[in-house]
């Protein structure tokens, strides 16, 4: 079996991680400023976190204010893990009710009615 090596990219995103030493949501760092940091662009910076994460690297992200990357436990990963389910089902529920009211609209389900009366 072969052990499948981190790109240059992903390997610089850790290397700023670590030397920040962002292991905490408090310290974590925006992707503005590890795309700074490692001299990269933000598109870059969030595939690179994706190739950690996928090796095995809890790198997690923190949504609302402040935004940024860190590297986390495994408690903070399963809360993470826990909220990006809630935000699936929500979105989920959105694209059901999209699609519903898209067919109204095409005429393939009538439309609700404003009053019954």
């Amino acid at each position: 079996m072969t052990e499948q090596v981190l790109s240059t990219e992903a390997t610089r995103l850790l290397a700023a991680l670590r030397g920040a030493e962002a292991n905490t949501r408090a310290r974590a760092l925006t992707h503005a400023d590890l795309a700074k940091r490692c001299g990269l662009d933000r598109r870059t910076i969030i595939d690179a976190a994706r190739e950690l994460l996928d090796h095995g690297y809890l790198v997690l992200a923190a949504c609302g204010t402040p935004r940024g990357c860190w590297l986390g436990t495994l408690h903070e990963a399963l809360a993470y893990r826990a909220g990006l389910v809630r935000r699936v089902r929500h979105t989920a529920g959105r694209i059901s009710a999209l699609d519903v009211a898209i067919a109204r609209h095409r005429g393939q389900l009538p439309l609700a009615l404003e009053d019954s009366q």
